[in-house]
């Protein structure tokens, strides 16, 4: 049965931290020389992994289901345990501190695979004396990343990241860095996971320092579904904003323990600045269903004010499609159960219920045509608006949108589209009025209104109806 690489890397650092011989890598007794006699010569540590690699074939041990060499297995752990070996014994009083440091670390990356090497390294409380600790924080302040995106747009592209991260336009940062591709080098990106096993407070308040967007980036992207509980002792919103990203999508289930309580007090840090509305418009535009983000939203919002539910209101896009609705209902279903029928709760209702009823299906959208009456994402928050309205308001609201339905075809429409969407508007408002009246009476539980149906077979063949929502 073939090894996982993990398996094999732990393996490979174990040997290595028992005493014996050591060997220090032809590549690497190579680049010290070098860079002993040109002292600005630049440093590129991943030329220097990859010839080390090359030269101990370690990509081959740790990635090959076939048996092992031993003379090469007995060379890579000499190898590893000169690396062990220099790096303990580090000190910024060494020739060229801070570059060989790097070279170290990208030589110990080398030989690792998911971390499980330098996990073995850490449980065994080698590499944490603060001497060392000094020298990871020093690295990542001069940290930089080399982008290798090609279509990037080159200087201007970068400016707009970064003028994106400092205003705080998540929506634009979210579009921007999209499969973002970056490469930090192999020390670096060491350097970030050391730096947070080892003592994660200093690297939250260098992020917090640093304020960088990309170097934000770098960070996430080694920490993964690992990064918001760093986020949390961060200050700087564009960091919280990229931690999430890897788990926003994710359902609750396939995710950490305790992520979305995580996710919950993150939302509930940027909801006291002044970034709430822009992170709604990045994270909450196109609701999913039963996600992480969802969750804890649905848990935060009823700890903040109107004021934030109004951005909410205005981040959600009005789809007429019944998964936008089962996703909003999903979100505010827990908000009502958690908030009941206080009058501040209803602040929510008459929100949403404003913002639908300007939209109207679409009435001002060119070309916008409906062929039934349709479900939209504001379902559940208009039905419960009108299920908090005094019953005499809604019976006049009801009996006037079922006089408008029985003279639809006293007026003058220019196509029969026109004809057929203008009146499935009018059923598509009715059918919220109605479930409203369903709510308040308690007559039905359910938080949605039941799957539209054609109102007789006489309309389903006048007004060709026709239901998108559907299965073919």
């Amino acid at each position: 049965m073939s090894r996982q690489p993990s398996q094999v890397a732990r393996e490979l650092f174990l040997a290595a931290v028992v005493d014996g011989p050591v060997d220090m890598p032809a590549a690497v007794q190579q680049m010290l020389q070098e860079l002993s006699l040109n002292a600005t010569l630049s440093l590129d540590t991943a030329d220097l992994a990859e010839q080390v690699a090359e030269q101990l074939s370690i990509f081959g041990a740790l990635y090959s289901a076939g048996s092992l060499d031993v003379e090469q297995a007995d060379r890579r752990v000499s190898a590893l345990r000169w690396v062990l070996q220099e790096l303990r014994s580090w000190t910024p009083e060494v020739a060229q501190p801070w570059r060989r440091l790097r070279t170290l670390l990208a030589v110990l990356a080398v030989f690792d695979a998911a971390n499980a090497g330098v996990s073995v390294l850490l449980q065994q409380e080698q590499l944490k004396a603060s001497l060392f600790i000094d020298g990871l924080r020093r690295i990542l302040e001069d940290a930089e990343a080399q982008q290798v995106r090609p279509n990037n747009g080159g200087g201007s592209w970068w400016s707009e990241v970064q003028a994106a991260g400092r205003d705080g336009d998540y929506g634009q940062l979210k579009t921007l860095t999209y499969r973002l591709d970056l490469n930090f080098q192999p020390d670096t990106r060491l350097a970030i996971y050391l730096l947070w096993r080892i003592q994660p407070d200093l690297l939250a308040e260098l992020i917090s320092r640093k304020q960088d967007v990309l170097f934000s980036y770098a960070v996430c992207n080694v920490l993964g579904d690992l990064a918001p509980e760093l986020a949390l002792g961060v200050d700087d919103i564009t960091f919280k904003f990229f931690s999430v990203a890897v788990v926003s999508d994710v359902q609750p289930e396939h995710s950490l323990v305790g992520t979305v309580e995580v996710f919950c007090e993150l939302l509930l840090q940027v909801a006291r600045t002044n970034h709430w509305h822009s992170w709604l418009q990045a994270y909450y535009k196109h609701l999913r269903g039963n996600t992480v983000s969802e969750q804890a939203l649905s848990i935060s919002l009823g700890h903040l004010e109107a004021r934030h539910w109004a951005d909410f209101i205005s981040a959600v896009r009005l789809w007429t499609l019944r998964g936008a609705a089962e996703s909003m209902a999903n979100i505010l279903v827990p908000f009502h159960q958690a908030v009941g029928d206080l009058t501040t709760a209803k602040d929510m209702w008459f929100l949403a219920f404003q913002r639908w009823s300007q939209w109207d299906y679409g009435h001002e959208e060119s070309g916008m045509h409906m062929f039934s009456p349709a479900a939209c994402s504001f379902d559940f928050p208009v039905a419960m608006y009108y299920a908090h309205l005094p019953p005499e308001e809604v019976a006049v609201e009801e009996a006037k949108l079922i006089e408008a339905l029985a003279s639809v075809e006293q007026q003058w429409f220019s196509s029969s589209s026109d004809l057929i969407t203008h009146r499935n508007r009018l059923l598509s408002r009715l059918r919220l009025v109605c479930h409203g009246k369903a709510l308040a009476s308690g007559t039905t539980k359910e938080a949605l209104p039941v799957p539209i149906q054609p109102d007789g077979e006489y309309a389903a063949s006048r007004y060709h109806y026709f239901d998108v929502n559907l299965p073919r």
